[in-house]
């Protein structure tokens, strides 16, 4: 299942009403313990990865490639600022201070125009050093609506437990008014932003949250 650890809109002035010269949308997408050949495109024949593959039909496919670290969080700064993991410091530690002297992506898109916001992972590389900087990545939506460190068996199997359901439609109702606030005419929203859709089988049904 891929994860969005990093959203970034074109919405600069200048630029709606220029479609020619309109910037791109990024997308940077993070899918947590999976193998580089298990997809379609690499050859697999058992999993089925549809949306991958048009990926790497319509754009470019790596065929060599490698992390920064076999770690998460380490490989997660290494990727946001693109440093070696072991100039890091605290930026390569879950729990640590995100050091200022290491600008990111996002922040380097957002100082270009770009708008820079982040879904779905609960947790990433650090904790800010200035309380006032601007890392979209470091703003844990899921944290923020659960005590992940008191209780993180929170977010085992989350997505077939009903129970868990009110807090992915928080998550997919900031992220359609994030997307919408970046003044992009095709954003579509809904709870289908994070419904679970297995490999097989098709999608699994979108429950409402549990009555209390």
């Amino acid at each position: 299942m891929f994860v969005a650890a990093a959203i970034s809109a074109a919405a600069a002035a200048g630029t709606a009403d220029a479609p020619a010269t309109r910037r791109p949308n990024l997308l940077l997408a993070i899918a947590d313990d999976w193998g580089f050949p298990h997809a379609g495109a690499y050859g697999d024949a058992v999993v089925k990865t549809p949306a991958f593959d048009r990926l790497a039909r319509e754009g470019v496919l790596f065929t060599n490639a490698y992390a920064s670290s076999p770690s998460c969080t380490p490989s997660r700064g290494a990727l946001l600022t693109g440093q070696w993991h072991w100039r890091l410091k605290g930026a390569a530690n879950l729990w640590s201070i995100f050091p200022d002297a290491f600008a990111t992506y996002p922040e380097i898109l957002a100082k270009a125009g770009y708008v820079a916001g982040s879904t779905g992972k609960a947790w990433g590389p650090g904790r800010t050093e200035t309380p006032k900087r601007d890392l979209a990545f470091a703003k844990r939506s899921a944290e923020e609506l659960y005590d992940l460190r008191k209780d993180p068996a929170q977010l085992v199997n989350i997505a077939g437990d009903p129970a868990c359901a009110e807090i992915r439609a928080a998550l997919a109702a900031r992220l359609t008014e994030f997307l919408r606030a970046s003044g992009d005419p095709r954003v579509v929203g809904g709870a289908e932003a994070f419904e679970s859709h297995p490999y097989l089988g098709g999608g699994v049904p979108y429950e409402e949250p549990r009555k209390k």
